[in-house]
């Protein structure tokens, strides 16, 4: 509607489908830089991700320790379960 186009010619529906191709190559381009990016950054030894909080060795430990459940284990921790 910003553009003005009429959809309902041929020429609006021409307009509409060459703009969706151009965001379409623009995603997969900058889809594929990123991707690049992290190869190269673990080519290089560099650490990705979201730095641990706990070592995972303290909570398996803690956890058999004490039998603990999964749920038990994180909210002991104040971590989710997943992490556990």
């Amino acid at each position: 509607m910003r553009e003005g186009f009429d959809l309902f010619t041929p020429v609006g529906k021409a307009m509409l489908t060459m703009l969706a191709v151009v965001a379409e190559l623009e995603r997969s381009s900058t889809k594929a830089r990123q991707m690049a990016g992290i190869v190269r950054a673990k080519a290089s030894g560099q650490a990705l991700g979201r730095e641990k909080v706990l070592d995972d060795a303290t909570v398996a430990a803690w956890r058999k320790e004490h039998s603990a459940s999964i749920a038990v284990t994180a909210m002991q921790f104040g971590i989710s379960t997943a992490s556990v």
